[in-house]
């Protein structure tokens, strides 16, 4: 299957593929105007949206960041399959 940004599985919109693996970007600000921004990312799993876990905060989190969340969820996935 071809993911490309844009593109809507389970009623979310694709923000990013990263290491072939659709993410979903969730934004919300604490603290009003000049408050920060915060980013939960949730990636596209086994046919289902997984959280990455806790939220950056930042307006888009780095790939690099992003890809050790994806790793590390991947990794706990599978040895709670184990």
């Amino acid at each position: 299957m071809s993911i490309a940004i844009g593109d809507t599985l389970k009623h979310r919109k694709v923000h990013a593929v990263i290491d072939c693996t659709a993410i979903n970007f969730s934004r919300r600000r604490y603290g009003g105007k000049g408050g920060t921004t915060y980013t939960w990312c949730d990636a596209f799993i086994d046919e289902d949206w997984v959280s990455l876990g806790d939220p950056w905060p930042c307006i888009r989190p780095k790939n690099t960041e992003i890809v050790t969340a994806l790793q590390n969820t991947t990794l706990s996935m599978s040895n709670a399959n184990t």
